[in-house]
């Protein structure tokens, strides 16, 4: 005879009114409980902004050699703000700059900064530009909050020490803030 523990407990298969009353009240305070908390903690990742996708967006500001992006960020009308650091050894002066998508330098822009209109940077030294950012047909970038701009930030310059004449393109990947 196969006796189920359920049967035992209760007494029978069937069991009083009085016991399936009080087993559905443990299974409903317990389950009840559990879906309070998981409620609980998925309030308090969202409020934490882990469901928010604007944290996830891609940030990419990269230099070959000679600078590095300290922050970067773009526009709803495609005005790019980039604070450049100069790691390189020798102090450089920036001559020219241009943001785009197809890494063209033939269009850099003059930093307006008399009387020499360059802009010298000694070793460890940090400057932020602002520009107009440029998609490949050549008419200026724009969008909604969250549109990813994919392009490059070029940038002319002269060594201190050697008076070479260098451009260095950076990848940029940012979405407009």
């Amino acid at each position: 005879m196969k006796v189920d523990l359920l049967d035992y407990k209760t007494g029978g298969s069937g069991g009083s009114p009085k016991s399936k009353a009080q087993s559905a009240m443990e299974f409903l305070t317990t389950y009840g409980w559990m879906i309070l908390v998981i409620a609980v903690v998925i309030g308090a990742l969202y409020s934490l902004g882990l469901f928010n996708s604007s944290g996830l967006q891609p940030y990419q500001c990269a230099f070959r050699i000679g600078l590095t992006c300290g922050h970067a960020s773009i526009s709803t009308s495609g005005v790019i703000t980039i604070d450049l650091v100069q790691d390189s050894q020798f102090p450089l002066n920036i001559t020219g700059f241009a943001c785009n998508q197809n890494g063209s330098y033939s269009d850099l822009t003059t930093p307006y900064n008399p009387p020499s209109n360059q802009i010298y940077l000694a070793v460890g030294q940090n400057y932020t530009i602002n520009t107009q950012c440029y998609t490949n047909s050549g008419t200026a970038f724009s969008g909604s909050v969250g549109k990813l701009f994919s392009g490059y930030f070029v940038i002319g310059y002269t060594d201190q020490v050697t008076g070479e004449n260098s451009i260095v393109t950076g990848n940029l990947e940012l979405t407009t803030t």
